[in-house]
């Protein structure tokens, strides 16, 4: 997988924490895709949805809402 221009799902309920992720985004690689979301369901239904299809997903695991075991086997699936 080339890292530079690969899909990432990013899933934080912390909108400061998602601006970083994104400010980061523009310095490693203008080929790097980033859909975000703030919470467990739109980032389980994201995938059923492409394109894009995520190479990397990163969860916050205490975002509010679905249990965090719940939304990684609802990715698994």
């Amino acid at each position: 997988m080339d890292l530079e221009k690969c899909t990432i799902f990013y899933t934080d309920d912390d909108e400061g924490d998602l601006f970083f992720f994104k400010a980061a985004d523009g310095e490693i690689s203008s080929d790097l895709q980033i859909t975000t979301s703030i919470n467990g369901e739109a980032l389980t239904a994201q995938p059923n949805n492409p394109p894009p299809t995520p190479d990397i997903i990163l969860l916050d695991l205490n975002i509010p809402g679905k249990k965090r075991f719940e939304i990684v086997r609802g990715l698994r699936n």
